[in-house]
Parts: C-alpha cells; sequence; structure tokens
C-alpha cells in the first residue's frame, strides 16, 4: 500500500528534480526542513536522492534480482551484474510517478551525466549567470568574510584573471532577483507569440522524425530540452498576474543564462 505522506515526498523530488533543482540542493533543502529519508535519518544524501530519481518501483514496475546472495549460511549478498537472469515486470505495483514523469526524469539524468560542472554549485543562481564581456560564467564571492561588512555577491569568474579585464558589474541576490522579475513581466506580456512559435516548430519537429534514425544518440538530449521547453510553456502561459517578488521556482523553471552587460542592461535568455 503507498504511505501518502512518503509518496508526497517522492513526487516533490521529481518535481524539483525536472525543474532544474540539483541532487546537492534537493538533498540540502529536505535536510533543512526536518523531513526523513526513507530509511528514517535526519539527513538526505546526493546519492539517497539519485537512488529515488532511478528506482522504477515508483512508477508501478519492478526488476527482479538486483541483488542475489552469495552464501546462505552467512546471508551475504552481492549486486548482481550478470551473474544469474534479472527479471523486469510491468504494473507490478500502485504506481506513485506517473511512468511518463519517471521517464523524463530518466533521460534527465542521462542528459546530465558527465557534465560535473552543470547544475553542482550551491547557490541558486548558479551556472546560470554570464558575462556579456567575456562569456565566462559568474561565480559567488565573499566580501569581507571575517568582518561585520560581509557580504556575498556575484562577479564574472575572469575578472580579475590578468589581460585585459570585464567591465561588467558585481551583482547581489538582491539585484539579481529585482531584474529576473522585471524580465518574467515583460516575457509574460508575449506568452501568446511565444507560445503560437513553440507550436510552429513543433510540428515541423514531428514532420522530421523519419529522419532522426540518422542522429538517434542525440534523441534522449532532444527529448530533455522538449520536455523543458513544455514546463516553460506551461510556467508563462498560466502567468496573467504581473509578477511582485522573486520567485525561486519561476527562476528554475524559466531560466537559461542571464548575460550581463551592466547594471542597466542585462540579457536574460529563458
Amino acid at each position: 500500500m503507498i504511505n501518502e505522506g512518503q509518496a508526497a515526498v517522492v513526487r516533490r523530488i521529481y518535481g524539483m528534480f525536472l525543474q532544474g533543482h540539483s541532487l546537492p540542493a534537493i538533498a540540502r533543502r529536505l535536510t533543512a526542513e526536518g523531513i526523513p529519508t526513507p530509511g528514517g535519518k535526519t539527513s538526505w544524501s546526493k546519492t539517497t536522492i539519485k537512488s529515488i530519481l532511478t528506482n522504477e518501483k515508483y512508477k508501478g514496475d519492478a526488476l527482479l534480482q538486483k541483488v542475489y546472495t552469495v552464501d546462505f549460511l552467512s546471508k551475504k549478498k552481492k549486486v548482481n551484474e550478470g551473474e544469474i537472469p534479472q527479471y523486469y515486470v510491468d504494473h507490478s505495483r500502485d504506481a506513485i510517478i506517473d511512468p511518463r514523469v519517471f521517464d523524463q526524469a530518466q533521460r534527465q539524468m542521462a542528459a546530465w551525466q558527465g557534465k560535473t560542472n552543470r547544475h553542482s554549485s550551491a547557490g541558486i543562481f548558479a551556472d546560470r549567470i554570464r558575462c556579456g564581456d567575456c562569456g565566462s560564467r559568474y561565480g559567488q564571492k565573499v566580501w569581507h568574510s571575517n568582518d561585520k561588512y560581509r557580504r556575498v555577491v556575484w562577479q564574472c569568474s575572469h575578472k580579475f584573471d590578468g589581460g585585459v579585464k570585464c567591465g561588467t558589474p558585481h551583482l547581489d541576490e538582491a539585484a539579481m532577483k529585482e531584474r529576473f522579475v522585471k524580465a518574467v513581466n515583460l516575457l509574460t506580456a508575449e506568452r501568446e507569440e511565444i507560445y503560437g512559435t513553440f507550436k510552429e516548430i513543433e510540428e515541423q519537429i514531428f514532420g522530421m522524425r523519419e529522419q532522426l534514425g540518422q542522429v538517434r544518440e542525440r534523441i534522449g538530449e532532444r527529448m530533455v530540452k522538449r520536455e523543458g521547453m513544455e514546463r516553460f510553456l506551461s510556467e508563462v502561459k498560466g502567468q496573467r498576474d504581473v509578477v511582485t517578488e522573486f520567485d525561486g521556482g519561476q527562476w528554475y523553471s524559466l531560466v537559461d543564462v542571464v548575460t550581463v552587460f551592466s547594471m542597466e542592461d542585462m540579457c536574460f535568455t529563458f
């Protein structure tokens, strides 16, 4: 039987992951909120989050004999690496996660494999702000870390590497949030035109499906981008009111990167 309390946590993990949150970020959030892990522990790890995101049981299926008993006397077990047959059973139990959502998570997980720098930093703005002068990512810096004037800012990572110094400004979180709110309101005003353009592109994509056999290895990555676009469109189409304050969920759902040229000139790429 499904434990609805725990099932809600599982659904939330999938939602956060598909929204763009990294595994460490999800683990930190759940730990900070005091939510126990499936094993009853108080601290979540990215390994636990990954195991939930890749466990087929949550979509109602089961892979039998993942592990097997090596010695029946000692009860020693070993991960099955092909020593004995495995069996996949569809619809073996009630699903907590819709199979389509589960499959989206697997494609997004595969797309992130090997991209160790992507989504790895702790800050909400990590990897999504780019310098308009040199193209480098903005990084988090701490000023006056040991005194009362301590301040966290974001600035171009290559700003002081020598050579030609970038003229782009540093940003604090308040400034970034204020400009994000303004950019979302500009985006919302054009939502119908954006949606219409996407539908035209989607029709073109469907018309080219027969040619995708030549680029099969890229299908997974394109599906991740398409699903991200659908989440983006859903967010934009549902945004009817003027945004008055920063929302972290909107940031993860909408922003690909922010290119900074000056305090008055920033380009939001959604």
